[in-house]
């Protein structure tokens, strides 16, 4: 209009509005089809199963993160040479914990650690991704894994979130034959523990 084109400041701040929600919209449109797709490999039962090192899926994870965590001063810490194998399809084990360090960097207050552990049990490996954030109520604990749920509406919007990454995260596990489960103390951090089948 005439009066935005008389006051470029309130055009410039109309701009940065659209920009931010046209990302936001982005960011959704893009996990809805991840998790479309997803699903439909689920229907299919057929997904890759290559031998793979849990160890070379983190560290890609790990790259991936590091700009964020290295903004706030976040360390994430783990045993790079462990020799765990796992079978599946590489590029969605990857998504799993790109995940899983984000919401890590994202909750975790700037000058702290987040961890990865590689655990052995019989039949299994567990992967634990554990930070020093803010936690999670236990109320909120059994429904954080569904679609579009958000412990902090507010919050999540503020630091991009769609609702729908740990939805992603749980039906890539199961495609895998694996589970994910979560614990959390309000004011001490989260850990999430991922079990996915052993491969010799």
């Amino acid at each position: 209009s005439e009066d935005v084109v008389k006051e470029p400041e309130r055009a410039k701040r109309l701009l940065d509005i659209i920009e931010r929600n046209s990302n936001r919209l982005k960011v959704l449109v893009d996990d809805v089809l991840s998790l479309a797709a997803i699903e439909n490999l689920r229907s299919a039962k057929v997904i890759n199963q290559d031998k793979i090192k849990i160890a070379k899926v983190v560290d890609v994870a790990a790259l991936v993160c590091a700009p964020k965590a290295e903004s706030k001063n976040i360390s994430i810490n783990y045993d790079a040479d462990c020799e765990f194998c796992v079978a599946g399809d590489s590029n969605l084990l990857e998504q799993v914990f790109i995940n899983l360090i984000d919401n890590a960097v994202k909750y975790s207050d700037p000058d702290s650690s987040i961890s990865v552990e590689f655990l052995s049990r019989p039949g299994k490996y567990l992967v634990l991704v554990r930070d020093q954030g803010i936690g999670i109520s236990s109320e909120h604990l059994p429904r954080l894994f569904e679609r579009f749920y958000r412990v902090d509406k507010a919050r999540s919007r503020q630091l991009g979130g769609t609702g729908l990454g740990l939805a992603i995260v749980k039906h890539i596990i199961k495609l895998h034959k694996g589970s994910i489960s979560v614990n959390s103390t309000v004011g001490q951090g989260t850990t999430f523990t991922v079990s996915l089948p052993a491969v010799n």
